[in-house]
């Protein structure tokens, strides 16, 4: 076991993915461990999941995209 609790959090991109790297590194407790591991959506998607026994199913085709203008 590497650790106790698993957190995930998306971002837009490497930049945005590296300042929250920065914040974690100011917050960690001089007795802390924190690993961080960043994966491309695309790895993601491949990620086997059980819930108790079962696998879950990941989902099929394109996700939908959010468009903000």
């Amino acid at each position: 076991m590497s650790q106790f609790s698993v957190y995930l959090r998306w971002a837009a991109g490497k930049e945005q993915a590296e300042a929250r790297i920065r914040r974690i590194a100011r917050e960690v407790p001089a007795e802390g461990k924190v690993h961080v591991l960043m994966v491309t959506d695309r790895q993601f998607e491949t990620m086997v999941v059980f819930r108790g026994r079962q696998r879950e199913r990941g989902r099929k085709g394109v996700p939908e995209q959010l468009v903000l203008f």
